[in-house]
């Protein structure tokens, strides 16, 4: 899922600690980074911080770090013009809350062609919760293991407004109890459930209220991914680069997006019935 700033994921997370934090030492930075699952060496972040600061991304002062206003002028300017082109003349490609039955459906030609549509949908649907945590079914935990750091700031996006998040996970094999330990985000809450009744291969669905969105993956995907968790038996023998390697397959992705009032209900109880407590 994506990062604010995808190809350097520790300048993202600093960048995003510091929209709600300032004034903070690089230790204080560290400390913030470590309670969101982020693990860093105190030498790596000195030199990540002084390079941004350099960049005139943050500024130093006192012995305390904060951003740098004039950056912050530039991106506010930048995010308005995103706004203009992408939101206020294209108001109806993501309206949130759906109408009751109404249906949309999204497709790429990979899962990582299908990711960037798929997070953007799923942070609209996290915007209009209200009454429940936000509840998410995979077969495995693919993206933990293929795209742990973009995963984590998805993570990270999706319980910003208060909202916790429930990931239950179909199986329990080595990789699928190695991948659920990967990802540690205040307010996510992941658990192996090997008895709930979904699909155990190929299958990502979430409940958020009355939303539903669900992808099943095509069967070349699925087989690849099924071979990983079912002969894995120790991360020695986890070829991460081959498995990284599916999200790239070509074939026909896609999601759906619907709003059941009933169907919502009857898979939020077996959520929570399945979710240890």
């Amino acid at each position: 899922m994506a990062n604010l700033d995808p190809l350097h994921p520790l300048q993202s997370s600093i960048l995003e600690l510091f929209g709600c934090r300032q004034a903070l030492t690089v230790a204080d930075i560290r400390n913030e980074l470590e309670k969101d699952g982020v693990t860093v060496s105190l030498p790596n972040l000195y030199r990540t911080v002084s390079q941004m600061i350099d960049a005139q991304m943050l500024v130093k002062g006192s012995g305390k770090i904060s951003l740098n206003m004039v950056w912050v002028a530039h991106l506010t300017s930048y995010v308005s013009t995103v706004t203009k082109t992408y939101v206020e003349q294209r108001v109806d490609e993501f309206q949130f809350p759906l109408l009751e039955q109404e249906r949309r459906e999204f497709w790429a030609d990979s899962l990582m062609g299908l990711d960037p549509i798929w997070a953007h949908v799923l942070l609209r649907m996290t915007k209009s919760l209200q009454e429940h945590p936000a509840y998410m079914y995979n077969s495995h935990p693919w993206y933990s293991l293929g795209m742990r750091e973009t995963e984590t700031r998805f993570y990270q996006s999706m319980v910003a407004s208060g909202h916790p998040m429930i990931i239950l996970y179909g199986n329990d094999t080595f990789l699928d109890r190695y991948g659920e330990r990967l990802i540690r985000v205040r307010n996510v809450h992941g658990s192996i459930t090997p008895d709930i009744p979904f699909p155990k291969e190929g299958c990502a669905l979430w409940v958020c209220d009355d939303h539903i969105l669900e992808c099943i993956f095509p069967p070349a995907i699925t087989r690849h991914f099924a071979f990983f968790f079912n002969t894995v038996e120790s991360i020695e023998t986890f070829d991460a680069e081959l498995f990284s390697d599916i999200f790239r397959m070509k074939a026909k992705c896609k999601i759906t997006v619907r709003r059941n009032v009933r169907e919502a209900q009857k898979l939020r109880s077996i959520f929570e019935q399945h979710t240890p407590h």
